[in-house]
């Protein structure tokens, strides 16, 4: 026989062959929520977008068997001219209503403990969870979606997007120092703790040079703080082993950001800079993904989340996708609760459905198959 031989095909499985698969953000409608939820999480929070969705669910029938509001040690006086509201409103969807404190190192056993026991409900088998995390820092963010990630549940997240996010271009114009620097308190000021995270220690056993990545905030300090505490020598000879994963607003009245971020973080053309949406989630997730396949046998990763609520969720996945990478986290002394959000003009949702099935598309990265 003259005829060739075609050899069978090795194939990986690569991130962009799943990431379609995983739900878009879409604008919220109750309808997406009927029938109601084993749980409802929330966060109290000083920003009166806390009372958003609560109230919206409330005043529309939704109803759950059990709801846990998420507090903070920062701010508290703040925080707690929103709790009377809150309440009110949770007790329309509740007669269970409790608290859990997220600043204490029993946060996510509580969390797994309570869905553990939604999971023995014998008339559940895979119980709703709704999440509205519109004012939850990243510190809370991180460990609360690993719990929720690894569960057996059906998650959908609702988000209530400010009409105004502070500081605007007028007032960062006006005096760029009181936003930017530790001295004055701008939208934060400055930095209680930092420390790798308990649920994202990351696998660094290998003695290879190390590699931040950083989603920054306005304060530039934060950020040299996280980078000192990772390895001073990144400081002065940052190379291509700091990454700097900048924000695109997702409102065009905040564009002026990116280029506001370069100055306050001295960033110049030498620098390792990604644009990566601030809205949409799967764009940090995909770019994460490139910046470790094209570095991840060279570097060891730490990774700084100080972004938006939407790039958090993209790095949580990608956590769960690359378990070697370790996140660090920096918590603020304070927030500036009279000039951080005003009112509310969208609100939004994202359907993950079973997150078993979510774990079995992000499963299949990495994976051959012979064709």
């Amino acid at each position: 026989m003259n005829g060739v031989i075609e050899l069978p095909r090795v194939s990986e499985c690569q991130l962009s062959e799943v990431i379609q698969d995983l739900p878009e953000i879409q604008p919220f409608d109750v309808t997406q929520v009927a029938g109601g939820a084993a749980l409802f999480l929330c966060v109290l929070g000083f920003e009166g977008r806390c009372l958003e969705m609560p109230t919206l669910l409330a005043e529309n029938g939704f109803t759950a068997t059990a709801v846990r509001y998420i507090e903070y040690s920062t701010n508290r006086a703040d925080n707690e001219s929103n709790r009377i509201p809150l309440v009110q409103q949770l007790k329309r969807i509740s007669g269970d209503v409790q608290s859990i404190e997220c600043d204490n190192g029993l946060f996510t056993t509580e969390l797994r403990e309570l869905l553990q026991s939604l999971l023995s409900e014998k008339d559940i088998a895979q119980p709703r969870v709704v999440f509205d995390f519109t004012v939850a820092a990243n510190r809370l963010l991180m460990p609360c979606l690993k719990v929720l990630l690894e569960s057996n549940i059906a998650l959908t997240i609702l988000y209530s997007e400010a009409a105004i996010y502070h500081p605007t271009l007028a007032e960062y114009e006006r005096d760029m120092a009181s936003w930017t620097d530790e001295e004055f308190l701008g939208i934060e000021r400055g930095i209680s703790n930092i420390a790798i995270s308990e649920e994202y220690q990351g696998h660094h056993l290998d003695q290879l040079p190390d590699c931040v990545i950083l989603f920054p905030s306005i304060k530039w300090k934060r950020s040299k703080a996280i980078i000192n505490e990772v390895d001073p020598a990144l400081i002065t000879s940052p190379r291509d082993k700091v990454i700097w994963l900048l924000g695109q607003p997702h409102s065009e009245q905040d564009s002026w950001r990116i280029e506001a971020m370069r100055n306050v973080n001295s960033l110049d053309s030498t620098s390792s800079v990604h644009e990566v949406s601030s809205f949409n989630y799967r764009d940090s997730l995909r770019t994460l993904e490139q910046i470790y396949q094209d570095k991840g046998d060279f570097v060891r990763f730490t990774l700084a989340p100080m972004g938006s609520n939407m790039q958090t969720l993209g790095t949580a996945l990608f956590c769960y996708l690359r378990p070697s990478v370790r996140v660090i986290l920096a918590t603020p002394e304070e927030y500036n609760a009279l000039n951080y959000s005003e009112g509310c003009k969208a609100r939004w949702a994202i359907d993950f459905g079973l997150m078993q099935n979510v774990r079995d598309r992000l499963d299949r990265v990495g994976t051959l198959s012979i064709q």
